[in-house]
């Protein structure tokens, strides 16, 4: 910490970060994410394979700085940023909105630069700004007017303008300068508004990836990853999971992991009888069936509103994805 000194740096907010910010181990596997061939290809060329060999990613070969994930809610942004700081071995700097709402705003630029300069130190890093709609309109999910400079929460917009600080950190790459080789630190960002991403701050993440909801083979991946671990052996056969797969449309990954623990738990309701629960095997509850899994469907409607979905869809048209920019 001493050796930091004189870096611009404040140690008491390094020492907060280190606390409440940084993740020794961003503990998630690659394979507890089913489906998302296509975002998990892009995070092994742009974070994975360059933190872990920095040497070979130089120059022209050089991954963007900043990568922006955007979807809806439940497409597995986090996840797939927390498993692939877990593939690279990386120390993990997760930065939420309860975190940022910590964070005084005559004091962000300088919490910026202190992150910064502790990724750098820890490197190989993955820095990872989760909701970063929210962290720039807070009020986009509230409804209020915002803006009031007691609210530690407020727009950029309408303070010390730290999302410069930040487009720089995130546009900062060897590319552009060939004969430096910084620091191996990958800022990433996640949002399910990126309309709200001002075009100045969203142009500096070279790299952008749309992650939509689950599409049929995706929701067929993961219902068949819950159940694999199940005592019904309902995975050895693919019919029922193609079925339930099928009736799961605009679904999210959070949402048919719910819908599955509560269409799980519909042999067992059957059973009125507790004292015979509690004493019959294991083996004589029947299996969780396609019927099951409709009913706990018809009990959790899904969230996503279609003109939501037409959006993201018009928006990747526009704007692209699963790859980066040069």
């Amino acid at each position: 910490m001493a050796r930091l000194r004189g870096q611009g740096v404040d140690e008491m907010i390094m020492r907060w970060i280190l606390t409440h910010v940084f993740q020794p181990y961003a503990l998630m596997s690659w394979d507890a994410i089913a489906g998302l061939e296509g975002p998990k290809k892009t995070m092994r060329e742009t974070v994975i394979f360059p933190l872990l060999r920095p040497d070979l990613f130089t120059g022209i070969r050089a991954p963007p700085r900043g990568l922006l994930l955007y979807g809806p809610p439940g497409g597995g942004k986090t996840l797939l940023v927390r498993a692939a700081a877990h593939q690279a071995r990386s120390a993990f700097f997760h930065v939420t909105p309860g975190v940022w709402a910590n964070v005084a705003p005559e004091q962000r630029s300088l919490f910026l630069q202190s992150l910064s300069t502790l990724a750098s130190e820890m490197s190989p890093s993955v820095v990872f700004w989760d909701d970063l709609d929210f962290l720039l309109h807070p009020t986009s999910r509230t409804g209020g007017n915002g803006g009031d400079g007691n609210n530690p929460m407020q727009p950029v917009t309408s303070g010390a303008d730290w999302s410069v600080e930040f487009g720089r950190r995130t546009h900062t790459s060897s590319f552009f300068s060939p004969s430096i080789q910084p620091p191996p630190v990958v800022w990433l960002a996640a949002t399910n508004r990126p309309e709200l991403i001002p075009e100045t701050l969203r142009r500096k993440f070279l790299g952008q990836v749309y992650l939509p909801l689950p599409d049929l083979m995706m929701r067929y991946n993961l219902i068949m990853q819950l159940l694999r671990g199940s005592d019904n052996h309902y995975h050895h056969n693919n019919a029922p999971s193609s079925a339930i797969a099928g009736t799961a449309v605009g679904y999210s990954y959070p949402d048919i992991q719910i819908i599955g623990k509560e269409a799980a738990f519909q042999p067992i309701r059957e059973i009125a009888d507790s004292q015979q629960l509690l004493t019959m095997s294991a083996d004589a509850i029947r299996p969780v069936s396609v019927t099951d899994w409709r009913l706990a469907l018809r009990h959790f409607k899904s969230p996503m509103d279609p003109v939501r979905s037409t959006f993201f869809k018009q928006w990747h048209q526009l704007h692209g994805g699963d790859h980066y920019r040069r």
